[in-house]
C-alpha cells in the first residue's frame, strides 16, 4: 500500500521487513498510471509493458505480473494498493473484483478516521472558543459584583452581577456537558 503524502516507501507483506523504495508519482510511472484508472490496472508481464514505466524495484525482485488499484477519498485519488506474482499470469475479473473491492475498503476505513479526527479537532476547537469568552465573562461578573459590593451599591444590582455570574458558570456546566457527549461519541473519551 503507498499512500500519495510519501511514496518514497510502500508498506509490504511478504518480502521481507524493510520497506520497498518506490519512486513517487511522475509522468508514465506505475504509480500514477494505477492511480489515474479507475478501474484495476492489471498487468500479465512487466517486462512487456508500455503503458507506463515499470518500478526497477519490481522488475529487480523478478516480479512478472501486478495486478493495483487507486485508493480513492473524497478529494481524488492519494495512493494505491497493489498485488504482484513472480510467475507470469493473467489476474482473472474475480482477482481484479477482490482488490478493488479491499481498495474501497481501505479508502474508507481512512476516510471514517480522517473524519473521525476532523470530529475531535471541531470539538477542541468550539470547546476553547466558547470556553475562553465565558470565563472572561465569570472573571468580569465575580470582580463586578465584588466592586458594587464594596462600593455600597443597592442590593438588586449587586444581585444582577451575582444572577450574570451563576448564569455564566451554569453555561459552563451545560458546554462541559456538551463536550463531554460529543468527546464520547466521537471516541476521544
Amino acid at each position: 500500500v503507498a499512500g500519495s503524502n510519501d511514496l518514497s516507501h510502500v508498506a509490504s507483506v511478504g518480502w521481507g521487513d524493510a520497506p520497498l523504495p518506490l519512486p513517487g508519482p511522475r509522468a508514465h510511472s506505475y504509480v500514477d498510471f494505477v492511480m489515474s484508472a479507475r478501474e484495476p490496472v492489471r498487468v500479465s508481464d512487466l517486462r512487456q509493458e508500455q503503458r507506463f514505466r515499470v518500478p526497477d524495484v519490481l522488475l529487480d525482485r523478478g516480479v512478472r505480473s501486478s495486478i493495483g488499484c487507486a485508493l480513492r477519498g473524497p478529494r481524488g485519488p492519494w495512493g494505491l494498493l497493489s498485488a504482484h506474482s513472480l510467475d507470469m499470469r493473467e489476474f482473472v475479473d474475480d482477482e481484479c473484483a477482490f482488490v478493488n473491492e479491499l481498495a474501497n475498503t481501505l479508502s474508507l476505513a481512512i476516510a471514517v478516521k480522517e473524519a473521525q479526527q476532523l470530529h475531535r479537532d471541531t470539538i477542541s476547537i468550539a470547546s476553547h472558543e466558547l470556553r475562553t469568552p465565558l470565563t472572561s465573562v465569570i472573571g468580569l461578573g465575580q470582580h463586578l459584583g465584588r466592586r458594587l459590593s464594596r462600593a455600597g451599591a443597592e442590593e438588586a444590582i449587586v444581585e444582577m452581577a451575582t444572577s450574570l455570574t451563576s448564569e455564566a458558570f451554569r453555561l459552563n456546566a451545560i458546554i462541559e456537558r456538551w463536550m463531554g457527549f460529543a468527546e464520547l461519541h466521537s471516541g476521544s473519551a
